[in-house]
C-alpha cells in the first residue's frame, strides 16, 4: 500500500464525508428561508 492509500484517503474521505453533511444542512435551511419569506406579512 502507498502512503496515500493508508494515510491521505482516509481523511480526504472523512472531510468529504463532513463537507456533504454541511452540504445538507444547508440546503435545509435555505429551504426553511424560502418557507419564512412566503409567509405573510
Amino acid at each position: 500500500m502507498t502512503v496515500f492509500t493508508q494515510r491521505l484517503w482516509p481523511r480526504i474521505k472523512q472531510v468529504n464525508a463532513r463537507n456533504n453533511l454541511n452540504r445538507q444542512i444547508s440546503q435545509k435551511l435555505l429551504m426553511e428561508e424560502e418557507t419564512f419569506n412566503r409567509l405573510p406579512t
